[in-house]
């Protein structure tokens, strides 16, 4: 689905986030909850690359998580294409941010956090490596849910009542709908 089409989903759907108590709400709760989780560490991996002068884009390191997220997604039944996808548009959100941020500190509009940057090899790229397998998990428990018609309305409910409840900004909220882009995969 488009990037604009989800941002007028989710605007027009207030009725859907009231949440319907489906049965397989859980397995899409819990897979939007894990792709938000990463969204928001997007701010640590912007801020260590800033601090520490390394670029955003890694391409390297992007085939790297792609190919190693659809070996686990594979291991566990789910398509290699679809994996791909869904894991290029993990990659893609964080870089959303990251951008945004980068862009932000840069022009002096906010201040970059004057603590210690975040260990990007060591603290960072592990809690990535853990939400890696926790959206493997989620991807494999909401199958059925992500192939039926009506995914794309649990999938909007499920982010808006998340960016609600992080409290994410218009940027946080932008990324988290492009990291959802491809996570139904039904007609």
């Amino acid at each position: 689905m488009p990037f604009g089409a989800w941002l007028l989903l989710l605007a027009g759907s207030a009725q859907a986030a009231q949440g319907t108590g489906a049965p397989g709400d859980a397995a899409v709760d819990e897979l939007v909850s894990a792709v938000a989780a990463r969204v928001a560490l997007a701010d640590a991996v912007a801020r260590s690359k800033w601090q520490t002068h390394q670029a955003i884009e890694d391409a390297p390191r992007e085939r790297l998580v792609i190919a190693s997220a659809s070996a686990e997604g594979q291991a566990v039944g789910l398509d290699a294409t679809q994996l791909q996808a869904f894991f290029a548009d993990q990659i893609t959100a964080s870089k959303i941010v990251q951008y945004a941020l980068h862009a932000q500190w840069a022009s002096g509009e906010t201040r970059v956090p004057a603590d210690a940057p975040p260990d990007l090899a060591g603290t960072i790229r592990p809690e990535l490596d853990h939400l890696q397998h926790r959206l493997i998990a989620a991807l494999a428990a909401s199958r059925v849910q992500r192939a039926l018609p009506e995914c794309t309305t649990a999938i909007a409910r499920s982010a808006l009542e998340r960016a609600n409840a992080l409290k994410m900004d218009a940027v946080a909220r932008a990324a988290l709908d492009y990291a959802l882009a491809h996570a139904c995969v039904g007609p």
